[in-house]
């Protein structure tokens, strides 16, 4: 952190080691038939990360996209962020050469890593803009009744990994067999615990991004300072602990066979078969509260008076925060319980519990999920000349089962409305076939293009969603089992230049085309359907749209395009300690467009996410 940020004023250095060993041994009379392999690292990264805010609103504080009308600038908040990550670990690989024709394997992996932050935040709540002094063209605002917010969060995570393999390579009569068996397990758990605080306290102030475009501090026209707010005013206050648990088990193995044939040209044929079992669980417990109101509205005890960084890494000044031991250390423990209202003790002098969120946001979060994948391929490759062929079909198949919170909106009793549980299903086939050619010009001019189909899985938690019926609203939230995964069709040509000794520059172009994209709808639906999603009705009617449903659907489509350029190269000519340094250089151009369809089947352009027009390095 260095010694601004550390608690004790000391600059650290974090730690990084590493240490492998390989060597190749004999073993039971055979020279030099085992080779091994060992490495363990250890890492410790220390970072502190700022976070500001700050929104746009209408002249009553609502969304701007509601009434069209000109945006005025608000303060939201500020944020200091201490991070430490720790990443630890190691590997073992045997591999025993049994016979000439047969080689054996064995590999295990141990992998941990921590994620923890410690984070205050400051801001300010409230937004009634103040129209005969504000003005948007200048982005000038004043902001008159905002109150302050102290907000501290912690969480600590630690996600464990193990990896074990068996592996081997066979050689029988011109074909050669590889094979392995697999097992994966990552188990993840994390804790959390928020605690926050608004104050009565009043204030006016004005944000002018004229004098700091990046950065602009609050003015404070009126009232007390924010920044010195201590809560001896307190209006309101939000306390949440969260405990979350995340368990994967994959099993795996596959089977390739291989054989050369002798052509009019050199054939190699390759096939093969994959096996791929993941099961998911993921448990949540989480305790919703406020401070009891015996605990008084002056809450200036209660307070962290060890954080001394202010926001934007001492941007702005430093805020009083809660203190998360003083207000939830003792006064809150898990204990376990099937009904989450039950699963926590707390001082009910301290602690107020909100005993539906508490139950909602722990049953909803619980879910269990299975994936099978089958596979099978076929390929083939052919060398004419200068002309390098390859091409081949992988056919699978994926089943998909789920179990998952389902919301019972008639009970009374909040843990029966939670305590449904759902089951989801689906599977779905798809084969694909490719083909990549590459032309060799000269020893150091190549031409390669390829035309080549993916998918892309619909998430797991997706698919097996919470679901929602609400009979007042006539609103049904649901899981879609007959999700299928996004598909695309590729298309890729380049041309490469090879330097010597070491070095290349190639240029590209690709397309994709996606279709059976992923998106969120809302449509009217009729009574009668509403009933076969198991909303309690008594002679639907089939002809009456009056409920709305929301679910996710494959509607959309997408294409993108796009040149690359690279360029990398070791400069051996250099002298000295500099002979052997590289130079790398790359960039992208992309053009995205997509389309979807609303409830009426009309498509509509939508942008597409996660999608960078223009970059390099």
């Amino acid at each position: 952190y260095g010694k601004k940020i550390t608690p004790d004023g000391k600059d650290y250095l974090p730690a990084s080691i590493g240490v492998t060993y390989s060597d190749v041994v004999g073993l039971f009379g055979r020279p030099r038939a085992l080779g091994i392999f060992f490495a363990a690292n250890y890492d410790k990264f220390l970072d502190a990360r700022s976070l500001t805010s700050f929104g746009h609103v209408n002249a009553t504080g609502g969304s701007p996209s509601a009434t069209q009308t000109k945006d005025y600038s608000t303060f939201e908040f500020t944020s200091d962020e201490l991070h430490r990550q720790e990443r630890m670990g190691g590997s073992v690989r045997l591999e025993y050469r049994l016979a000439d024709h047969t080689t054996l394997g064995f590999s295990a992996l141990f992998s941990r890593y921590v994620d923890d932050f410690d984070r205050a935040r400051n801001g300010f709540n409230g937004a009634a803009i103040d129209l005969a002094l504000s003005d948007p063209d200048p982005n000038f605002t004043v902001v008159n009744n905002a109150a302050y917010m102290g907000q501290k969060n912690l969480r600590e995570s630690q996600t464990d990994s193990f990896n074990l393999r068996a592996f081997g390579t066979s050689k029988l009569a011109g074909y050669k067999f590889t094979y392995d068996v697999n097992r994966q397990q990552a188990q993840k758990f994390e804790y959390r615990n928020q605690a926050q605080f608004i104050s009565n306290r009043r204030f006016s102030y004005a944000v002018d991004w004229r004098p700091d475009s990046s950065y602009p501090r609050p003015i404070i026209r009126s009232g007390l300072d924010p920044f010195t707010d201590r809560f001896t005013d307190t209006a309101s206050t939000g306390l949440e602990v969260r405990r979350q648990a995340v368990d994967k088990d994959i099993w795996g193995g596959r089977l390739d066979v291989e054989k050369a044939v002798e052509w009019q040209w050199p054939i190699k044929l390759k096939s093969g078969l994959r096996y791929r079992d993941e099961a998911q669980r993921d448990d949540q417990d989480r305790f919703v509260a406020a401070v009891a109101t015996a605990a008084g509205r002056n809450l200036s005890g209660y307070l962290d008076d060890n954080w001394k960084n202010g926001g934007g890494v001492d941007r702005y000044p430093v805020g009083a925060v809660p203190s998360n031991q003083k207000v939830l250390g003792s006064n809150v423990k898990f204990v376990g319980a099937a009904d989450p209202r039950n699963a926590w003790n707390f001082d009910p002098a301290m602690v107020a519990v909100n005993a539906s969120s508490t139950v909602q946001n722990s049953l909803l979060n619980d879910r269990r999920l299975f994936e099978q994948v089958y596979a099978g391929y076929l390929q083939g490759s052919m060398k004419v000349g200068r002309l390098t062929a390859q091409g081949g079909a992988r056919y699978e198949r994926t089943d998909l089962t789920g179990t998952y919170g389902v919301r019972n909106r008639a009970a009374t009793d909040v843990f029966a409305q939670f305590n449904g549980r759902g089951r989801a299903s689906s599977r779905y086939d798809d084969v694909f076939p490719s083909l990549h050619l590459r032309y060799g010009v000269s020893d150091v001019f190549l031409v390669r293009a390829a035309i080549s189909t993916t998918i892309g899985r619909p998430p797991l938690d997706t698919v097996t969603a919470s679901e929602d019926i609400n009979v007042p609203s006539r609103a049904i939230a649901v899981a879609n089992s007959d999700l299928q995964p996004q598909r695309s069709t590729n298309y890729d040509a380049s041309v490469e230049y090879y330097f010597k000794p070491v070095g290349v520059v190639s240029v590209g172009a690709f397309e994709k085309n996606i279709r059976d994209y992923i998106g969120t709808v809302s449509r009217q639906i009729s009574e009668a359907a509403a009933a076969d999603l198991g909303a309690p009705l008594t002679n639907p009617n089939p002809n009456a749209l009056t409920w709305t449903l929301t679910t996710d659907e494959n509607n959309g489509k997408a294409r993108v395009r796009g040149l690359e350029f690279n360029y990398s190269q070791q400069l051996d000519y250099l002298p000295g300690v500099f002979r052997g340094m590289g130079v790398f250089l790359n960039y992208t151009w992309l053009q995205s467009a997509g389309t979807r369809q609303t409830a009426a089947g009309v498509p509509v352009l939508v942008p597409l996410i996660n999608f960078i027009p223009r970059s390099g390095n």
